[in-house]
């Protein structure tokens, strides 16, 4: 956490390959449903970044 507020989330993720392992990152802004996601070494993608909202689910 941030001394805003804002949270960091970070994993490595590790497939059974070696051409399956990526970074991903995303930040969650405080009092906000925005966040910003970053993924990096995707295989056959490269990098990308995006700006999103975080909204629930409908109850059906």
């Amino acid at each position: 956490m941030q001394k805003n507020g804002d949270v960091n989330i970070s994993l490595r993720v590790r497939g059974s390959r070696h051409n399956r392992v990526f970074e991903w990152a995303m930040t969650l802004y405080h009092d906000s449903n925005q966040c910003f996601v970053q993924a990096s070494k995707v295989y056959m993608a490269g990098n990308f970044s995006f700006k999103g909202r975080i909204l629930p689910l409908p109850e059906n």
